[in-house]
Order: structure tokens, then C-alpha cells, then sequence
């Protein structure tokens, strides 16, 4: 007699999440692991004392809206908002604010993820970066600002290959040794479209 198993695989059910409040833990305590969303309301915040991020998402195509605001310090290393896998979203039209060194406004750990900013981050530690794309084929439409007042810090820094930047807001730095956009990949695209007076 023979016998055979069926094994049958649930797929994952995708959460939507939605911070209308002052959170102070990473996704309010939730986990977002693929295809799930999170929204920090006009009226929600992310504050984060210790050494973690604001929201950080994992398993690909999450979406992450951002109408209030996200503060992190405490510890280096650590970002706003960080997606680790491909096919994310980030939508920012509140504020990102990061304290601390090698931190990052917005952090997309893998490839094709899209980083839309009309609102404000700012960063101060050394070596942080406003955005920081680490992962090929990434999108950043940039019409807000980036102010990046540590040493050796970036405001949009792309480490990966055909990365596309479009660049139509302000860059701010007020230290040495960062630049407004690094590159460190093959074939990234910039347009920088000049705003009318």
C-alpha cells in the first residue's frame, strides 16, 4: 500500500495597519511582513529612543504612508522607515526625523522599491543619509526636502545599479564631506527638474 501527503500551503493574509496616535515602538508593536500597509495619520506619530526603527517591513510589497510624523534616536544604524525586500512603497508627506550615525530618513534594502517625498526629512548624524537605496532598479521622486547636517552625510545616496532618481525639491547640507546625491552603482538615472520662480 502506498501512501501520499498533500501538503497545502496557506498564503499569507495581508494587514492593513493605521497609527492615529503617539506611538513609540517600531509599527506600533505590529509586524508587517509582505504586502501589508501602514499609515501614520496627520494626527499619528513614531517616536523611537532606542536603537530601532520606525517602521521597518520585511517579505516585499508593503506599502508605508507617512502624513505625520517619525522620530528616531538612541542608536546608529537605525531608520525612519526600512524596508528590507522588493516591490515596496513609501509615501512621505509628513516628517522624518533620524539623530544618530549611518541613520537613514527612508532605507530600501532590496530592488525595485519606490520612495515618494513631497514632505521633509531631515538627518544629523555622521555618515546618515537622507535616502538610502542599497539595491538596484529603485525609484525616488523627490518634490520636498532633504537636510542632512552631519558629517560626511548624503542626502540621497544609491548603492546599486539602475536606480532613477527624479529630483525636483531641495537638498541641504551643512557639513563637509557628504554630497546632495551619491551614486555608487551602473547605469542610475537623474533628472532634475528646475522649479519655476
Amino acid at each position: 500500500m502506498s501512501c501520499s501527503v498533500l501538503a497545502i500551503s496557506t498564503p499569507l493574509q495581508a494587514d492593513d495597519f493605521t497609527i492615529n496616535s503617539a506611538a513609540t515602538a517600531t509599527n506600533d508593536g505590529n509586524t508587517l511582513d509582505g504586502s501589508d500597509t501602514v499609515t501614520v495619520t496627520t494626527d499619528g506619530s513614531i517616536t523611537i529612543t532606542s536603537a530601532s526603527d520606525g517602521i521597518n517591513t520585511s517579505g516585499g510589497s508593503n506599502i508605508a504612508t507617512i502624513h505625520g510624523s517619525i522620530t528616531t534616536s538612541g542608536g546608529g544604524n537605525r531608520s525612519g522607515v526600512e524596508h528590507n525586500g522588493n516591490d515596496n512603497e513609501t509615501i512621505l508627506t509628513g516628517t522624518i526625523s533620524t539623530a544618530d550615525r549611518r541613520s537613514y530618513g527612508i532605507y530600501n534594502s532590496g530592488d525595485d522599491n519606490s520612495s515618494t517625498v513631497s514632505g521633509e526629512i531631515t538627518t544629523s548624524g555622521r555618515q546618515a543619509s537622507g535616502i538610502l537605496n542599497s539595491g538596484n532598479n529603485n525609484t525616488t521622486n523627490i518634490t520636498g526636502a532633504i537636510t542632512a547636517s552631519g558629517l560626511s552625510a548624503d542626502g540621497i545616496r544609491n548603492e546599486g545599479d539602475g536606480n532613477t532618481t527624479v529630483f525636483s525639491g531641495t537638498i541641504t547640507l551643512t557639513n563637509s564631506g557628504g554630497n546632495g546625491i551619491s551614486d555608487f552603482g551602473d547605469k542610475n538615472f537623474y533628472k532634475v527638474i528646475k522649479k519655476e520662480k
